[in-house]
């Protein structure tokens, strides 16, 4: 079955009134316009995050694709790179290749978070 966004965003997302920050064939990142949280929609998991949070867990994710992208031992399709979750005993896992799409959609959602700001600041300015 072909992934679908809005198809995930309707059954996951609790938020009322959202925005769609960043989606593609893998996943979707919107923001709740009410309570500013973000929900990160990936394969099979879904996460709703404060915006601080968000922002440290794209950090996180950024930093474990730059040392993973520079291994020469990972195939890129194996499930092979596990991530702490703020469970304890639970972990995601992904391919290399997984790893890059997921800090792909990471990576685009913060560009539109941080062009929102500077907008609303500039607006806010003036």
């Amino acid at each position: 079955m072909k992934f679908q966004p809005a198809i995930l965003k309707k059954r996951l997302c609790k938020m009322c009134n959202h925005k769609t920050l960043h989606h593609n064939q893998h996943g979707y990142i919107i923001k709740c316009s009410r309570c500013k949280h973000i929900q990160i929609g990936f394969g099979s998991f879904a996460v709703t995050q404060t915006m601080n949070d968000f922002f440290e867990f794209r950090q996180m994710i950024y930093e474990n694709h730059t040392s993973a992208k520079f291994s020469h031992e990972l195939i890129p399709e194996q499930k092979s790179i596990q991530l702490s979750t703020p469970l304890r005993n639970m972990f995601w896992v992904f391919s290399l290749n997984e790893l890059h799409h997921f800090t792909d959609l990471l990576e685009k959602a913060s560009i539109s978070l941080e062009i929102e700001q500077i907008l609303t600041t500039t607006i806010n300015e003036n």
